[in-house]
C-alpha cells in the first residue's frame, strides 16, 4: 500500500512511497503491482464542507489517470521493459508495451496497477471498489446481479453490501481480463458468479455468452478477491500456454 498526496511530481512521490500487503492483490508473484492510496483528495470526503469546482474534479482525475501511468512505468522497467510508456486506444483502455500486459484501475483515492510479461501471462485484469452503501445495493443488484448470484450472496456468511460490491468489482476485472482478447464489449449480465468461496477468497466466472479468441458460453475462470472494512478487490489473469 503507498500513501501520498497528488501533485504534479509524480515520479519524486513514486520514490517516497511504501507498502504494506493489506491493500495489494491477490495475485500470482509472477505478476508485479502498485497499490497507491492517496491521502486526501477523495471528492466525496466525509466531514467536508467545501465543494469542489469542476476544474478541480478535472484536475483531479487527470492526476489520478497519471499516476496510474506513472506507477505502470515503473513496473515495466522493473520487469526489463524498454518501453515504460502506456499508451490509450480509441476506446481508452491502456495499450501496453510489446511482450508485456496490464491492468489499471482508479477510484477517487486509490490507484491499482499490475504488470505481467505476456509470455507468463495472456491477460490481467484487476478492479478495486468502494463498498457500496446500504441504501445504494439496490441499484447495484438490478445492475449487475443475476437471480443466481442473489441466492449465492443469501447462501454465504458475508456482509451482503460487500458481497454485492465484490461481484460488480469480479465483472469489472474480469471485463478487463477478456476484452483485450475478445475485442468486444459485453455486459455485467453476459456473465455471473458460479461458485463463492470466502475463506479462500476465490471465486469461478461463467461466461454467458460465446466471445471472439474462443471464449464459450459456459466456461468457466478463475478469480481471486480479498475485502478490508472499505473496499474490494477483486483479480483474474489468465496464463500463457506452453
Amino acid at each position: 500500500m503507498l500513501h501520498v498526496s497528488i501533485t504534479h511530481a509524480i515520479a519524486r512521490k513514486l520514490a517516497k512511497m511504501s507498502r504494506t500487503g493489506s491493500e495489494l492483490f491477490p495475485l500470482d508473484p509472477q505478476i508485479a503491482q502498485r497499490v497507491v492510496l492517496l491521502s486526501g483528495c477523495s471528492e466525496g470526503k466525509r466531514g467536508s464542507r467545501r465543494r469542489t469546482t469542476r476544474d478541480e474534479r478535472f484536475r483531479l482525475r487527470q492526476s489520478i489517470f497519471d499516476m496510474g501511468r506513472a506507477c505502470a512505468a515503473e513496473l515495466l522497467a522493473d520487469l526489463g521493459s524498454c518501453e515504460t510508456s502506456v499508451a490509450m486506444a480509441a476506446d481508452r483502455s491502456p495499450v501496453w508495451p510489446q511482450g508485456y500486459v496490464g491492468s489499471i484501475t482508479h477510484t477517487d483515492d486509490l490507484v491499482g496497477v499490475a504488470v505481467a510479461r505476456r509470455k507468463d501471462y495472456r491477460s490481467i485484469g484487476i478492479d478495486a471498489e468502494a463498498i457500496v452503501e446500504p441504501e445504494a445495493t439496490a441499484e447495484i443488484d438490478d445492475l449487475c446481479m443475476s437471480e443466481t448470484e442473489r441466492a449465492l450472496r443469501d447462501s454465504v456468511e458475508i456482509n451482503p453490501q460487500t458481497f454485492s460490491s465484490l461481484c460488480f468489482s469480479a465483472k469489472e476485472s474480469f471485463f478487463k481480463c477478456l476484452y483485450p482478447l475478445a475485442g468486444v464489449w459485453f455486459d455485467f449480465l453476459d456473465a455471473e458468479i458460479a461458485c463463492f468461496d470466502a475463506d479462500l477468497q476465490r471465486l469461478q466466472m461463467r461466461l454467458l455468452r460465446d466471445l471472439p479468441s474462443g471464449f464459450r458460453q459456459g466456461q468457466v475462470f478463475g478469480g481471486t478477491f480479498r475485502w478490508t472494512d472499505r473496499r474490494v478487490y477483486t483479480a483474474f489473469a489468465l496464463k500463457s500456454s506452453g
